[in-house]
C-alpha cells in the first residue's frame, strides 16, 4: 500500500515531534538528577547545621561555666587582697613594715598575678561571647 502525500507528511511531523518530545524527557531526565544531587546537598548542609548548632550549644553552655567561675575567681581575689591589706594594718599597728614580711610580698606578688589573670580570662569570655549570642 502506498502513502499519500499527506499521510507522509503527518507521519514525517508525527516523527519530528517524537524525536523533540525524546529530547526533552532526556532534558526533563537531566533536569531530575540535577535537583536529586541538590536536594541531597541541601539534607546534608541541614545536618552539618544541626550539628554545629549542638556543638555552640555546647561551646555557649561552657562559655557560661567559665564566666560563673570567673565571677568566683575575682570574689576570692578581692578577698585576698582586703586579708592582705587588714594583715598589713596588723603588723603596721605592731611597728613592723610588712615589706620586710616575706610571706607579705609573696602574697602581694601573687594576689596580682592573680587579679591580672581573672582580667585576661574576663577578657577572653567577653571575646567569646561575641562569637555566640
Amino acid at each position: 500500500m502506498k502513502q499519500g502525500k499527506t499521510e507522509k507528511a503527518v507521519f514525517a511531523k508525527l516523527s519530528t515531534e517524537k524525536v523533540e518530545l525524546a529530547k526533552s524527557v532526556g532534558e526533563l531526565q537531566k533536569v531530575i538528577r540535577n535537583a536529586e544531587i541538590y536536594r541531597d546537598s541541601v539534607n546534608d548542609a541541614s545536618r552539618d547545621l544541626a550539628s554545629m548548632i549542638d556543638r555552640i550549644k555546647g561551646l555557649s553552655q561552657e562559655i557560661e561555666r567559665k564566666e560563673s567561675f570567673m565571677k568566683e575567681a575575682f570574689d576570692k581575689s578581692q578577698d585576698y587582697a582586703s586579708e592582705l591589706v587588714v594583715f598589713s594594718q596588723e603588723l603596721d599597728k605592731m611597728g613592723i613594715s610588712d615589706d620586710s614580711v616575706k610571706e607579705v610580698r609573696e602574697a602581694r606578688t601573687v594576689i596580682k598575678d592573680l587579679q591580672k589573670r581573672v582580667n585576661t580570662l574576663s577578657d577572653i569570655v567577653k571575646e567569646s561571647k561575641r562569637y555566640i549570642k
